[in-house]
């Protein structure tokens, strides 16, 4: 996964001691020895099973660093042979395996017949490896393994899969869906063996919404983030079916009577999916009850929320297929959400719905990723250890294999910036960008990296010329929300530089670039004016939004809401000018709109 980036496997690496257990040495000098067969026989797996039920995960990742290191003694810079690369992974894919336990759980010794299930089997070795983020806690997730293990006997081969997702979710305490509650989320206990058995029944029935067989890990991360009591998902399979997931989220009457009466909290008593079916509910509600719908049928769902042009909104979207998931239920076209944001269950962090879909395409082509992750991983290891030519190698057989697994990209990033090959590093975030063209976040953030060290190279003009191409043809297609984002790189640059007046002037062009994009429109109005207090440009900034204003008033609808908006800007512009005249006069306009 793209979060690999976060792994530090450096420290753990470095100054360890040298004294092992009798088991660990032993299986140290069996590789050493015979490491092409110890790879066979899965020695380096042991090693991760040993160190780990010993309490010894330094000293294993020592073993590991000077096997590594037997290739290099001496010459750090040298070359690998195909054979020698495929060999090192091995070692890579405990030592990270091994980084991560270290990082989070310290010198815990953990079970060995849990650690057995876990490492023992080489893909579920590989399946772990590739699902584990650095965020996710390790002690807690080891914790519901050794839950789950003992409980299952029988299936919990069958149903790795999904006691993995519940590992990786479920290791932290979880967020609620969303925050309109009203402050009546319905108390439920994790209980994460409960929850296993609820999907587990339900997929084993042949009556869940889509097979197990056709969901990924990843994807089941989606279905078992239900924070809420499992009586709420039963109540959902008696009284929703598993069909028409298109219209779940209209299936909530709209509240018109909440919207008008500008009551954004949930007023009717304990939040329960019973209570939106008979109420009703604004958007949000409609969204958390479809998305809890599709997730107590074992379909992957994600409630998402956005900005539009007439203001916040929230809809839903579910995994279609196998290959493909719907992410527009109940979203608006006029609205123009450049972009939805969901929670990601695993980190807890924002995720877009554009990258919803550039991940499950990842996953769902999981043959084709997995050799890339594994070299990615190797040319980390290799970076960290202090081997650039090898690590670059193994970087770039990762990006051949999956171009568009990030990880590589971001592994040869590293190694040339650590170098300082700041035009080698120019043209290889090009090379990246084209890679990567067809998903906009990542240009984005592309092109903002390389504009950085074409700066840092004394190319400014260029650097100011990237940014402004890009920034205007992703304003011209959907993607506002990038322009923004790239414009005000643009303007940050030029205040850190101390060149307030250019970026006023780049803030106005922004603003004139945005203005057909509605509520969109006023908080950026109001950063303009922040940035104007802050550079004591606020004569200017008032000049402008005067004229600014009434080319929005052109634009949009007359209305007294519009209006007051319009004149509150006005309004905020004239006090930090101290133009009193038209301060008073914008009061007044005020005043009689009451």
């Amino acid at each position: 996964m793209t979060r690999w980036i976060l792994v530090l496997i450096a420290w753990c690496l470095c100054s360890l001691p040298v004294a092992r257990a009798d088991e660990l040495a032993s299986l140290a000098e069996r590789i050493r020895r015979n490491p092409g067969t110890a790879a066979r026989e899965g020695a380096f797996r042991q090693l991760v099973i040993t160190g780990l039920a010993e309490g010894k995960a330094r000293e294993a990742l020592q073993s590991l660093a000077d096997f590594i290191g037997l290739g290099f003694n001496r010459n750090p810079k040298r070359e690998l042979s195909v054979q020698q690369l495929d060999l090192l992974a091995h070692a890579a894919d405990a030592s990270v395996f091994l980084a991560l336990a270290e990082r989070r759980g310290g010198s815990t010794a953990y079970r060995r017949d849990v650690l057995d299930w876990l490492a023992g089997d080489a893909e579920r070795f590989e399946l772990l490896l590739n699902t584990v983020a650095p965020e996710d806690d390790w002690q807690a997730m080891m914790d519901i393994f050794s839950q789950l293990y003992d409980r299952d006997p029988k299936q919990r081969d069958e149903y790795f899969a999904l006691i993995l997702a519940l590992a990786v979710v479920w290791d932290q305490p979880r967020p609620p869906l969303h925050r309109q509650m009203g402050g009546k989320q319905l108390p439920y206990q994790p209980d994460v063996p409960a929850r296993y058995e609820y999907f587990r029944d339900l997929y084993a029935s042949r009556r869940s919404a889509m097979p197990y067989r056709d969901l990924s890990v990843t994807a089941l991360t989606f279905v078992v983030d239900v924070p809420v009591p499992l009586e709420e998902l039963r109540w959902l399979r008696e009284n929703e079916q598993p069909r028409a997931w298109d219209k779940k989220y209209s299936d909530i009457v709209y509240s018109d009577r909440r919207l008008n009466a500008k009551i954004y909290q949930w007023p009717h008593g304990p939040y329960t999916l019973a209570a939106i079916k008979q109420h009703g509910g604004i958007c949000v509600d409609q969204g958390y009850y479809a998305v809890l719908a599709a997730r107590a049928w074992g379909l992957p769902a994600l409630l998402f929320t956005g900005d539009g042009r007439r203001g916040p909104h929230a809809w839903f979207g579910y995994m279609r297929n196998k290959t493909s998931w719907e992410t527009e239920v109940g979203r608006y076209t006029y609205d123009k959400y450049a972009a939805g944001h969901a929670v990601d269950p695993q980190t807890n962090q924002p995720m877009s719905d554009h990258y919803v879909e550039y991940a499950c395409d990842r996953t769902l082509a999981y043959n084709r990723y997995r050799g890339a992750a594994r070299f990615a991983r190797l040319g980390h290891v290799l970076a960290a250890l202090g081997y650039p030519t090898a690590a670059r190698q193994a970087a770039e057989r990762s990006v051949t294999e999956a171009p568009l697994y990030e990880f590589g990209w971001q592994v040869l990033e590293t190694l040339l910036a650590k170098e300082k090959a700041n035009q080698e590093l120019v043209d290889l975030l090009e090379r990246k960008a084209i890679t990567f063209r067809r998903h906009d976040e990542f240009v984005a953030l592309i092109r903002q990296r390389q504009a950085e060290v074409l700066r840092a190279m004394g190319q400014n003009e260029r650097a100011d010329r990237l940014i402004d191409r890009k920034a205007r043809s992703m304003g011209r297609g959907d993607r506002d929300d990038l322009a923004r984002f790239l414009s005000n790189e643009q303007i940050k640059n030029a205040y850190e530089k101390g060149d307030y007046a250019g970026a006023l002037k780049r803030f106005e062009n922004l603003l004139r670039d945005q203005r057909q994009e509605g509520h969109k429109v006023f908080g950026l109005m109001e950063e303009y004016l922040a940035l104007a207090a802050a550079t004591d440009q606020n004569a200017e900034a008032a000049k402008f939004l005067g004229r600014f204003v009434n080319t929005l008033r052109g634009l949009y609808a007359r209305s007294n809401d519009n209006e007051r908006l319009f004149l509150n800007i006005l309004a905020k512009a004239y006090e930090q000018a101290g133009d009193e005249r038209n301060l008073a006069r914008t009061r007044k306009q005020l005043e009689d709109l009451r």
